[in-house]
């Protein structure tokens, strides 16, 4: 599989194609039973995906250690290419769970201290954009911008009228 990941990353740089490599699955079914001391529970927990450990919240827990060392082999092995415009912790987190932030400024330490091309680092947000509890946060200084996805039949955000014209004229054709 990283071989075929070779291939694509080094035929995408080819063609001045750049992609944003999403590291982690927030619903990862093995990260979210391995508890902080590494043993497996029989229930799961998003605190253990993100690597909290609830005891003592300065020890780093198996699954961030598990997460590092994954990040750490992305960088080394990809790190070289052109075509690789970001890393991206995962796709469409919580923008209110402060567990999710400290995973992405992780993230963006590993990146930093390993990657030779210093490639950007991201995360992205189901909806909202937590300004001042994360963008705007000094304590959060490893991440280079975070976005969310808003979808035009789902978002708050007021789309213009010519989108909802194209839309309707697809729907004609």
């Amino acid at each position: 599989s990283s071989w075929r990941w070779d291939t694509i990353l080094d035929r995408a740089a080819e063609h001045g194609v750049f992609f944003k490599i999403v590291a982690l699955e927030k619903e990862d079914g093995i990260f979210r039973f391995i508890r902080p001391d590494g043993s497996v529970g029989s229930e799961y927990s998003d605190d253990y995906f993100y690597g909290v450990n609830p005891a003592n919240p300065g020890q780093p827990t198996k699954v961030r250690r598990l997460h590092e060392y994954f990040w750490r082999y992305l960088s080394a092995r990809w790190g070289y290419s052109t075509a690789v415009h970001s890393w991206e912790l995962l796709n469409e987190g919580d923008p209110f769970n402060g567990n999710h932030y400290d995973q992405a400024n992780a993230l963006g330490r590993v990146i930093r201290a390993t990657d030779p091309n210093r490639h950007l680092v991201t995360t992205s947000f189901w909806h909202s954009f937590p300004v001042d509890d994360f963008w705007g946060n000094p304590d959060y200084p490893n991440l280079d911008y975070a976005d969310f996805h808003a979808y035009i039949t789902t978002t708050w955000l007021n789309a213009p009228d010519d989108i909802f014209r194209l839309h309707e004229k697809r729907d004609e054709i």
